[in-house]
Formats: structure tokens, sequence, C-alpha cells
């Protein structure tokens, strides 16, 4: 019996597999890794549907223009990531025409992550909590809970599973109560090219290396020879054990 196993990644394709299949919206190295293993069939995702997005709209209780809701549709290339934003900031308002949002992303579509962050920015935990959130899972390599994610950025967990609440669609739960960023075009515009200047929501490339740090000092608790070890009772902290064990080399190498 085949399993269908979808994973974000970085057009959209779909492959069966006898062990399992990554969805993503860019081709990668995936894709190769697995035609070594077992042939595979190769199926192409299409955007998102306009009637899709016109239920989008409606979901979020959201009146828009025939027009109107075409240009959004068009100027944010279908894609379902920038559309599912700007209409959560259409539902959320904060004295915004449709027109204003629309007239900002029409050149780039990114421009709807600064405008969801600049919101965002007015919370009052954006600063100790919202963004340590989305700092650690950018560096990180594979999908956290919340009490991982407090035990690296030093906080409570009840704070971090706020935080991860208010971050909402912007995170995607992997199973397992585990978080990744929900798409690769949001990790590419919360770390931007060596040559681009990080503005205050964005982490530049030192930043880049303190994350890498922080995670890798969570991942050194202990001696070499514990983490390898089998405990009988681990505890809550003990959280960092299997992720140190594939991922603390890594970290290591990128904090410098």
């Amino acid at each position: 019996m085949k399993r269908l196993a979808i994973s974000f990644f970085p057009p959209f394709f779909l492959v069966r597999s006898l062990k399992f299949a990554p969805m993503g919206t860019r081709p990668n190295k995936t894709l190769h890794q697995l035609e070594i293993l077992t042939k595979n069939d190769l199926y192409p995702l299409p955007s998102l549907g306009r009637e899709d997005f016109d239920l989008l709209l409606q979901h979020h209780k959201v009146p828009l223009s025939p027009a109107l809701s075409d240009s959004l549709y068009q100027n944010l290339k279908r894609n379902a990531l920038y559309l599912d934003l700007v209409t959560q900031e259409l539902q959320e308002r904060h004295g915004r025409r449709p027109e204003e949002l629309l007239a900002r992303v029409a050149n780039n579509p990114d421009n709807i992550f600064t405008i969801t962050f600049s919101r965002m920015q007015q919370l009052p935990e954006w600063y100790n909590v919202i963004r340590p959130i989305l700092g650690t899972l950018l560096v990180a390599q594979e999908p956290l809970t919340p009490q991982q994610v407090a035990h690296i950025a030093k906080q409570e967990s009840a704070r971090i599973k706020a935080g991860i609440r208010d971050l909402g669609g912007l995170l995607t739960h992997a199973g397992q109560q585990r978080y990744i960023l929900f798409h690769p075009k949001l990790k590419e515009y919360l770390k931007p090219d060596a040559d681009a200047t990080a503005n205050e929501i964005q982490f530049d490339a030192e930043e880049v290396e303190t994350l890498h740090g922080q995670l890798a000092q969570w991942c050194e608790q202990g001696t070499i020879e514990q983490l390898w070890r089998e405990l009988p009772n681990p505890s809550a902290h003990d959280d960092y054990r299997e992720y140190a064990q594939k991922h603390y080399v890594t970290h290591l190498y990128n904090a410098r």
C-alpha cells in the first residue's frame, strides 16, 4: 500500500513513492534523491484557482468587488501563501482600504510580508517572543515544538505558544506539535541576500550566526557521551538530544 506524506520544501510538485512524497513550491534536490531510490510519478500542482480565492475571501468574510479581487489575484501571482496573507490583512483592516494594499503589493508581492510584520511589530510581545520564534525556526533544520523553541529562546512555553498563535498562517503545523515556517519564500524574506540591507524585521548575517549559536548551545548540554546514551527516564529538558544528534555540527559550522 502506497503512503503519501507531505512536507513543504523548496512550480509545486507532488511525488508518489513507495516510501514518502514531498510537496513543495520550487524544484530542488529532493526529487533527484527520490528518483535514485524508486520510480516516481510527477504531478504538477496548479496555482490557487480563481474560484478558490473567492472561497478564501468568503471564509474570512472579506467583501471585494470582482475587479479588485481579480487585480489582487493577478498581482500576487496566484500564489496561495500571498493570497492567504492579503486576505488576513483585509480581514483585520486596521484602517487600510483594499486599494491601498493592492498598490503596495502590485510591484512586489513580497511586500505583503512587510505589511503583515509591520502590523505585528505593534504587539507587545514582538521583540521578546514573536521575532525570536521566527529567528529560531529560520535556522532550525527541522520542525520544532513550542517547548523546544522556549528552551532555545529562554522563554516560558506559554508565551511561545501564544506567539505561535499570533503568527497564525505564517507557520505550518508539521505534526506532533511541531512547527516550521510556512513557505521557503518567507525564509528568503527573513534572511535577505548578503548584499541587501536588512530592516528591523529581517535578520542580517550577524544575527543568523547568533541564532545558529543559540541552537548550538542548546544542543551541547551535557557531554558528547551523554548525548548518545539512552536515558531510562528523560526529562522535558532532554528534548534537545534527538535533534542534536543530527544537527549539532551544522549549527556549529554556521555559527562559525
